[in-house]
């Protein structure tokens, strides 16, 4: 090793040609006028610019990519990425007390690479797998905490101005930032291909630099970083006449950890010695039936029950109520390699709890898994996928015949030429005794009593999972008993087969049994297919992407929805919050009965033992750190329907659309408070038996599942719940009504199934747009990653929430209560209201008529357009044959306008006559005529604050006898374009990638071609979009290679394929004639489709940059 003074270290340098191959060492060519840039005796590969890095560090530890041969891809290729992150794992893996520094990781890196033998090989093996596979980093300290796109439309300058910028707003101090950089042409900005740099900040604002072709190098301070960077971006890779420019900045901190559904490690242990006397449990029962099912066939036990470690923590019944906890612990803690198997991650549990410094931290880590898989393990655990086995397993024979067909099959889910080994199960054990109550025979309320008493989980782990699973070697943990080790798949067989059938006899014994299994992400197993292709496609790389950062990585902050509390905001128009006590026997909630495929449900009901008050701190419901290859709705779906007391699972959090099955799914014999939350719909929110259609387990529950949140201002209040037995509604005083009276539900989002690749699901129809064969092969594939198709959901259905709060914030399409100020709003103040006999009256607020008691003068202008009385939605103003106002209820006639006013800004025009609402000169109830009287016509409308309001400028009636849809299909429309999106697409485009059309249908049908309707249509297949036009018309494949031409409302009125047999003039015929009084999609509807097409692209890039490094 050739050692240079001080701090100024390198490894022997080997010559290599740009391929990265070792050896020889060639002569290069010159390359242009740039190549005297790179001339000079220097200790870095030339032009890559290390001199330029060089120039002012204080130090650098130097590093070359290309001088290790074991580094390259198999293609010969560099792999920048994956050394980036390497050095990230191991920050992220060092002491939190004494972290490593980038330069120390670099340092680290080196050596292993030289040292060679088994430490080398792991290490060059990790960076070609994360080169290849970023999302199979899995941080435990540090996350992803934002990333900033640079790519869009900036000139390089200005791109790298923004840069630092970015870089001293979102780096903290210890911080990692990816600089991902582009290496292009200058005259075009394309040609090139990929670089990445890592910065980390350190204490005094010091940053070190990590270039995987020249090393890091430390700074003394912000200005020679950046002084080094712009250097470098002028220097490196000029030979070959490119430049380097800034695509994107990814910041990576442990400042702020979220909560992880993952265990984070404790410090490495070492098996415990023995412990004194007095801290040792006599363990358990070897005469109960449990312990001889297990042990007979073991080769050896630990005995680290719940009760030995409960005792060992220094409390006897320390531990109760804690045993699916420290199941889950012991899992997590052999995930993310602290130990080997359970008995030894038991032992480890057993020295934390036995130490006083740590024993704390470790019951609370403890009991928060407790807390969230309760009855069920519905954690995600590193590195794993969990997905479904067996339900209502009733015999031990059905029970040893899944768990042996799932450790024999990998598992496949998104990829059908890629499996993983299954290596761990839960065997989710329900007693007989549960029978004679929904919690249990016992009336024992102790902790213990009541998890026992609704079930009762054991795990089982496969050791080194190879090809031969009988022969493998297995352990259980039942935290009754403790861990068995079995030889073989046999000897496990032979204890489950006796549990099974004899164990648990104090709880009635076993009446069934649920599994629910875990694949290694990291025990990968090929698929043996005829005409498969050799190679499987490498793992979405952003698998690992936490769902909460897909709304980070577009700049949200916070909570996704930006709907926070809203202090001045009048109480809720249309329910009186003392009539809400609404179970049991009681509708108040309820506007009217409603339908199972409600896509708006006035309150879904959500069961959960958090307390108000701590949801409310929250901000909500959040399972938005679950990681989107972890969001399974099939899953989530199987885990309510064979786990009665579970609500959240897989990335979704449960509500129902009947308070019913919300209070079924609560624990009856549980003497904690528990609550049922009433919560508006929102376009996060999935049908799932609409989802999954005829593979839904358990429709009758009429579940809506919200994907990653439900917010705080989206509860509309709750109800405490003791002893089974609900008590009074109390309203959520921050409930959003102006945002969430307006939402609703996304409905049926068959891509979001998340059934396996291979299921025959995928062959049904409204599934089968979502799979195709590939290219060369039949073997299925997913048209979208189905990672991608999750984020684009989530950020979807939030934005639609935050264009309807901007709309509030902006004062427009107010819906709230209000009151009907006449002359424009006058000093007298002269409005309209309803006094306590039922009379529709205007007169002076300041007379004493009007401020008697029991007069009602605030009403809410209702989407069918008519003036509701606040709090009353079935009364609406009404206009009598004699002209005059009154109060009445709803018209039975759907098509009636009797009531339904436009609002210019001035007028009230009754729609169904054309005439004005005017006040009298001597009589007190208003009237329509025919004439604008001036200022007695003269309304305006105002909201509790006495601020202007502006309510929405369309409602049912505006679109009546289109030909484009029916008036409630277009006003939806309207409101929400997605309402109108055919099965076969999720989302609407206004162009098409090589088209340049952008007019309305009714022009493009005489241009139109069969080749413009074929590549079309092929484009839409693949994006599973449809073509909007401004005219009221949408095309989509019509399944045999042309496009179909519909309305809004779903009427086919073209097809190209007709076009060819009849001609196109024949076919125009069939579309409807445009008068001036045809329907056009609304400006603020065209642009909510605009932004939505434009913030997908958005997504798409920033997620390509994020995770993929061209």
């Amino acid at each position: 090793m050739h050692v240079r003074p001080d701090y100024f270290v390198s490894p022997i340098q080997t010559p290599r040609d740009e391929a990265g191959d070792a050896g020889h060492a060639q002569v290069r060519k010159k390359r242009g006028g740039a190549l005297g840039k790179c001339i000079g005796i220097s200790p870095f590969r030339e032009c890559r610019g290390g001199e330029a890095l060089q120039r002012n560090a204080v130090s650098y530890v130097h590093f070359d990519q290309y001088d290790y041969r074991r580094m390259c891809t198999p293609e010969g290729r560099g792999t920048c990425e994956g050394i980036v992150r390497e050095a990230l794992r191991r920050i992220d893996r060092s002491d939190g007390a004494q972290p490593l520094s980038l330069s120390a990781a670099v340092r680290e890196m080196r050596a292993d690479a030289n040292r060679g033998g088994s430490v080398a090989t792991d290490m060059f093996g990790r960076v070609v797998a994360f080169h290849g596979n970023p999302a199979a980093l899995e941080l435990r300290s540090y996350h992803q905490a934002s990333f900033v796109d640079l790519s869009g439309g900036a000139t390089r300058d200005q791109r790298i101005n923004r840069l630092f910028t970015d870089m001293r707003h979102h780096l903290g101090v210890r911080d990692v930032a990816f600089l991902r950089l582009g290496v292009v042409a200058p005259e075009h900005g394309a040609g090139g291909y990929g670089h990445v740099l890592a910065v980390q900040r350190m204490p005094q604002d010091r940053y070190t630099i990590f270039d995987p072709n020249n090393g890091a190098f430390a700074y003394a301070g912000t200005r020679d970083m950046e002084s080094a960077l712009r250097e470098y971006f002028d220097d490196a890779f000029a030979e070959a006449g490119l430049e380097v420019i800034p695509d994107g900045i990814e910041c990576h901190t442990a400042s702020s950890l979220q909560r992880d559904p993952e265990l984070k490690p404790l410090e490495p242990l070492l098996l415990p010695a023995d412990l004194p006397e007095s801290r040792l449990a006599r363990g358990p029962d070897e005469d109960s039936p449990a312990w001889r099912a297990y042990s007979t066939t073991a080769d050896a036990s630990n005995r680290s029950s719940g009760d030995v470690l409960s005792t060992v923590a220094g409390q006897a019944g320390r531990l109760a109520g804690m045993r699916s906890g420290l199941a889950v612990y012991a899992m997590a803690d052999i995930a993310c390699g602290r130990s080997a198997d359970l008995m030894s991650a038991t032992e480890n549990l057993r020295q934390a709890l036995s130490d006083a410094t740590r024993a704390s931290a470790t019951m609370r880590a403890m009991g928060d898994l407790q807390e969230r898989n309760r009855y069920a393990f519905v954690t995600p655990i590193a590195n794993r996928l969990r997905h479904e086995g067996g339900s209502a397993i009733h015999s031990a024979a059905d029970l040893i015949d899944d768990l042996r067909h799932h450790f024999a099959n990998a598992y496949f889910r998104d990829h059908a030429l890629r499996g993983y080994r299954n290596d761990f199960a839960e065997i989710g054990l329900t007693f007989r005794g549960n029978d004679r109550d929904a919690g249990g025979a016992s009336g024992n309320n102790h902790d213990s009593d009541r998890e026992q008493a609704d079930g009762h989980s054991i795990v089982v782990q496969r050791l080194r999972p190879s090809a031969d699973y009988e022969h493998d070697e297995y352990q259980i943990y039942d935290s009754n008993v403790g861990a068995f080790r079995y030889a073989d798949f046999a000897q496990m067989s032979v204890a489950l087969r006796s549990l099974f059938e004899a164990g648990y006899g104090e709880s009635g014994g076993i009446d069934h049994a649920d599994n629910t299994f875990f694949a290694d992400l990291g025990s990968e197993q090929a698929a043996a297919l005829p005409g498969s292709v050799s190679r499987a496609p490498r793992e979405s790389p952003v698998a690992c992407l936490p769902l909460g950062s897909v709304e980070r990585g577009l700049g949200i902050g916070g909570s996704p929805a930006m709907t926070p509390p809203h202090a001045a905001l009048p109480a809720p128009p249309d329910v009186d919050p003392a009539r809400l006590p609404l179970y049991p026997g009681h509708d108040e909630l309820k506007r009217a009965p409603q339908l199972a495929a409600d896509r708006k449900p006035y309150a879904l009901f959500r069961p959960s033992p958090v307390s108000p008050e701590t949801v409310k701190a929250r901000g909500g419901f959040d399972s938005e750190d679950t990681k989107l290859r972890d969001i399974d709705l099939n899953l989530h779906d199987a885990d309510l329907a064979s786990r009665p007391r579970v609500t959240d699972s897989a990335g979704y959090l449960g509500a129902f659309r009947s308070e019913r099955a919300a209070l079924g799914r609560l624990p009856t014999a549980d003497a904690r408070a528990h609550f049922i939350y009433s919560v508006a719909p929102a376009p996060n929110m999935i049908d799932v038996r609409a989802s999954l259609g005829s593979h839904a387990r358990a429709p009758e529950t009429g579940e809506v599942a919200a994907m990653g949140r439900i917010d705080y201002t989206q509860i509309r209040g709750w109800q405490r719940v003791e002893n089974g037995v609900p008590g009074k509604f109390v309203a959520n005083p921050d409930y959003r009504w102006d945002v969430y009276d307006q939402t609703r539900i996304a409905g049926a989002q068959p891509q979001l199934a998340r059934f396996p690749i291979g299921s025959d699901a995928w062959r049904d129809g409204p599934y089968r747009a979502y799979v195709s064969a590939s290219d060369d092969t039949d073997v299925p594939r997913f048209r979208r990653d189905p990672n991608v198709a999750h984020a684009m959901f989530y950020d979807n259905a939030w934005q639609k929430v935050r264009d309807l709060q901007m709309r509030q914030a902006m004062g427009v399409d107010y819906r709230g209560p209000l009151t009907l100020q006449a002359y424009g709003g006058s000093r007298w103040r002269t409005h309209l209201f309803v006094d306590k006999r039922g009379n529709v009256l205007a007169d002076s607020a300041y007379t004493r008529y009007a401020g008697r008691s029991g007069n009602r003068h605030e009403f809410r202008m209702g989407d069918d357009g008519r003036f509701h009385l606040s709090g009353d939605g079935r009364s609406v103003l009404r206009v009598g044959s004699d002209g005059y106002i009154y109060l009445g209820p709803v018209p039975g006639d759907p098509a009636s306008l009797n009531g339904v006013f436009a609002y210019d800004g001035r007028h009230l025009i009754h729609q169904e006559d054309d005439k004005f609402l005017t006040i009298g000169k001597t009589v007190y109830t208003p009237f329509v005529t025919t004439d604008d009287c001036g200022s007695r016509s003269a309304w305006r409308l105002e909201q509790p604050n006495r601020r202007r309001a502006v309510p929405p400028q369309a409602n049912l009636h505006t679109f009546r006898g289109m030909a484009e849809g029916t008036r409630q299909q277009l006003y939806e429309f309207e409101c929400d374009p997605d309402a109108a999106l055919p099965d076969n697409a999720d989302h609407f485009v206004t162009r098409v990638p090589d088209n340049d059309y952008r007019g309305d249908f009714n022009a493009y049908v005489d241009r139109i071609t069969i080749r413009d309707a074929r590549d079309a249509a092929r484009r839409l297949d693949t994006e599973h979009a449809a073509w909007l036009f401004r005219d009221g018309y949408y095309a989509v494949p019509d399944g045999s290679g042309g496009l179909e031409v519909r309305t809004l409302g779903g009427t086919a009125v073209w097809r190209s394929a007709d076009a060819v047999v009849g001609g196109k003039d024949g076919m125009r015929q069939r579309l409807p004639a445009r008068t001036a009084a045809s329907y056009r999609i609304g400006d603020d509807a065209w642009r909510l489709v605009l932004n939505r097409e434009d913030r997908r692209a958005r997504l798409i890039a920033m997620l390509a940059h994020t995770y993929v490094v061209g």
